[in-house]
């Protein structure tokens, strides 16, 4: 019989084949020999190999120049497989939750499974191992998500709009891309590390996307001095790739509606974090209004939404 994980290239990005690159290797080594293709992508330098022993296995290295993304399109051109893996450095997968993708995105056909990842700490720092509300996990709770299904097309144009802070695809590290998906749509580059939220604005809409509410992998939060800033599209590359979710034309009035919700709650957001840097008790007052006005055009956005699901007014 043949191994599922024969189907699975993985793909292992990083910004160098350091200690903490090694390890993670020799987590991953009892499930990674199995799978049917891997390709490291790494920055450049002088004395880069050409390939990096992980138990028996010689995985070719192969070097990027460019944005995190850029280097995972690399990875992504070298691979044969139906389906893809990335194994980023810290985020950890047991080869039972890489099968149960598997069996996901065959069952459903799917071109993407989306999963949770377990959220874990990072034990090089005093940082606490938190359950973070991400985007995608409450994109799964308003659709009152029970077991892992196919999003419907109106859900695919709705939940980017309504939870635009982050990706839609949560950790790359839990979830499950066919091969062929992304060689035709690869991730955008122009965004820099907010790559994988604008692809899912340009392209989740086309592809079939399942969201699995299990817990799949692991997601490790990074010490303060490791990890960027918060992540968010800049306003106006924001509000244009907003553009790309096209409404039902039959329902063109809730959507224009709840496009300018959104827009009013996304402003009074951005005003809120200009004021935080002021002192004084007018902008205190200020950062109350702006609260106040966010969460308002907040509240009617969601309600705008459950309407275009065909909701109840409250779950």
């Amino acid at each position: 019989m043949i191994d599922p994980l024969q189907s699975v290239g993985v793909v292992l990005p990083t910004r160098d084949l350091d200690d903490d690159f090694f390890e993670h290797c020799r987590q991953s080594q009892g499930w990674l020999g199995r799978t049917g293709a891997q390709s490291i992508v790494c920055r450049p330098r002088p004395d880069l190999p050409s390939t990096f022993g992980v138990g028996k296995n010689q995985i070719p290295v192969l070097a990027c120049a460019g944005s995190i993304y850029e280097a995972w399109n690399r990875g992504v051109a070298e691979m044969t497989t139906p389906y893809i893996y990335f194994s980023t450095v810290g985020d950890l997968i047991e080869d039972s939750d890489l099968l149960a993708l598997v069996d996901t995105a065959r069952r459903w056909d799917a071109q993407v499974v989306v999963a949770c990842p377990r959220h874990v700490g990072d034990p090089q720092s005093s940082r606490r191992a938190v359950s973070r509300h991400w985007p995608h996990q409450q994109a799964m709770r308003f659709i009152r998500l029970r077991e892992a299904r196919l999003l419907s097309a109106t859900e695919k144009r709705l939940l980017p709009l309504l939870f635009f802070e982050g990706a839609m695809l949560g950790s790359s590290a839990s979830n499950l891309y066919q091969t062929s998906c992304l060689r035709t749509r690869p991730f955008p580059r122009e965004y820099g590390n907010e790559g994988d939220v604008a692809w899912f604005f340009l392209h989740g809409a086309g592809v079939k996307v399942v969201f699995e509410p299990q817990n799949r992998g692991s997601y490790r939060h990074h010490g303060p001095g490791q990890t960027p800033g918060p992540r968010r599209l800049k306003n106006a590359r924001f509000l244009r790739l907003w553009r790309h979710c096209q409404p039902d034309p039959e329902q063109a009035g809730l959507w224009g509606s709840l496009f300018r919700r959104q827009s009013a709650a996304y402003a009074a957001q951005v005003n809120l974090e200009r004021n935080r840097k002021r002192t004084g008790p007018g902008p205190r007052v200020r950062s109350w209004g702006y609260r106040i006005l966010r969460q308002w055009h907040r509240g009617k956005a969601l309600a705008l939404g459950r309407r275009l699901l065909g909701q109840s007014p409250r779950p």
